[in-house]
């Protein structure tokens, strides 16, 4: 019978540098990705203006991963309500 030896492990050098990670800490480490950038910009956009009561050019500032947020629950709000009308056709 052979002697049994004894294996100690040794991390590889991909291994010190690939850290398994959470799916929050990933997009915490990576949140422009997800809803693009938080750092505030500015920008000439179209605007609607209440006391002229029309569309007006004017320059902005905004965070545009704020703006993507409100975006996607506009988006799934539509989406939803176009899906529950097409349910209740049946």
């Amino acid at each position: 019978m052979l002697p049994k030896k004894s294996y100690t492990y040794v991390p590889t050098q991909i291994e010190k540098i690939l850290k398994k990670k959470t799916p929050i800490e990933l997009i915490i480490e990576r949140l422009n990705q997800y809803i693009g950038s938080i750092i505030k910009q500015e920008e000439k956009l179209w605007v609607y203006d209440e006391f002229r009561d029309k569309f007006i050019n004017k320059k902005i500032s905004y965070a545009p991963g704020l703006y993507k947020i409100f975006d996607e629950i506009l988006v799934n709000a539509s989406d939803n309500f176009h899906r529950m009308i097409f349910k209740l056709k049946l």
